[in-house]
């Protein structure tokens, strides 16, 4: 019995001995006192014992003292590791002298077993930030580096486009730009949306502008429901835009006035458009000839031309700066219906050179009961043939 007890003992302390083998190589920081063959426990009394806790004690302290020269928070974590070993190492030994070796024996193992088991995933872990993480991360400082570069290029094409709205009368549609310009726009839509999206470097004004620009161009181009989309967007980073909301003015009414929209859909679309004008007035805090004119243009395409031509008027009292001419001719279109054909013909006679207005008011339905009649017919013709006269002498032609 004696004999099996003491084999028993010598192959719990041969493991012990190889788990502490095990832990220390995970660190790769072996000492030549843990190097040293451990006595036989089951025949140490508690002297022995205690001197052996105090050694152990002396060796936490001992690898302390070899790194005091590192850094002081590596220091403080490697003496905690250490003194956590010292302890455990401690509570093995008490097990193993009590007899309970084989329990020492696989608690020790396991620890072992597990540190050397996390230190392998931290190095892979490691590994794949060396491999994956940090490529990904050059990969993405530059394409935002270069996304940042067009959006300025964007943002300075847009700034040198004279105009990339212009309402006309009701129920006309626009010309189109030229295509090299559709090109540039619609390049700077998917640049400025992508700079958008991953957050690039630039001012947050900076995109509001962006965008604004780019649903008047939506706007311009009939294509109101990409307008609205870009509008609200600026309206999210500054809801205090009143661009933004007169842009949304016009898409709306914009929508109400196209070919085939259903009464009762021109209706709500309109009253829509006039609840943005209110918002895009209020936002102002001044009154803005832009949003007065569409003040007029709503009133206008529900056939209340006195209220049009009031809201025109005051919006070419309001300092339009280029959009005088599209007031001018769309009040003259008012006159018109009215009967009030002398303003008509005022409104008229200064307009008639610009944005090829020669050609466009003989085939405006609006104007065709003022070319009817005897006096103001004449008078009208007369001033349209003038200025095609002029247009021959022009160098460009």
């Amino acid at each position: 019995m004696k004999n099996a007890a003491r084999h028993s003992v010598i192959i719990c302390l041969t493991v012990l001995m190889l788990g502490c083998w095990c832990a220390q190589w995970v660190d790769a920081k072996p000492t030549n006192r843990t190097q040293q063959q451990a006595p036989v426990l089951a025949t140490l009394g508690p002297e022995q014992l205690t001197q052996l806790r105090q050694q152990m004690q002396e060796i936490a302290r001992d690898e302390v003292t070899a790194r005091v020269g590192g850094v002081e928070t590596r220091v403080l974590n490697e003496a905690a590791q250490s003194e956590r070993r010292s302890d455990d190492l401690t509570f093995y030994v008490t097990l193993a002298a009590a007899g309970w070796g084989v329990v020492a024996t696989l608690v020790l193992g396991v620890g072992a077993l597990s540190t050397f088991l996390g230190s392998r995933a931290v190095g892979r872990i490691r590994e794949a930030e060396i491999d994956v993480v940090e490529p990904v991360k050059n990969r993405m400082q530059q394409l935002n580096h270069n996304i940042s570069e067009a959006l300025a290029n964007a943002m300075r094409f847009m700034s040198n486009v004279t105009s990339l709205e212009s309402p006309t009368m009701v129920g006309s549609r626009p010309e189109a730009p030229p295509v090299g310009e559709m090109q540039q726009m619609e390049e700077a839509d998917i640049v400025i949306l992508i700079a958008d999206k991953i957050g690039a470097n630039t001012q947050q004004n900076d995109l509001v502008a962006a965008f604004v620009r780019l649903g008047r161009y939506w706007n311009y181009l009939e294509n109101h429901t990409r307008a609205i989309a870009r509008f609200q967007r600026a309206l999210a980073m500054d809801r205090n835009s009143w661009e933004a909301y007169q842009g949304m003015a016009r898409a709306f009414y914009g929508m109400a006035t196209m070919p085939g929209t259903a009464a009762w859909v021109r209706v709500r679309q309109l009253d829509q458009a006039e609840d943005y004008c209110r918002k895009a007035q209020l936002a102002a805090g001044q009154p803005r000839a832009r949003i007065l004119f569409d003040f007029g243009f709503i009133e206008d395409a529900r056939s209340n031309l006195n209220s049009a031509i009031n809201w025109y008027r005051a919006a070419k009292s309001a300092n339009p700066g280029d959009e005088l001419a599209i007031i001018k001719y769309n009040l003259a279109s008012c006159y018109a219906r009215t009967a009030a054909l002398e303003n008509a013909l005022e409104e008229l006679r200064d307009i008639v050179g610009v944005d090829e207005n020669w050609e466009c008011i003989p085939g405006d339905p609006d104007f065709a009961p003022m070319l009817q009649d005897a006096i103001f017919g004449l008078r009208l013709r007369s001033l349209i043939e003038a200025e095609r006269y002029v247009q021959t002498l022009a160098p460009n032609h």
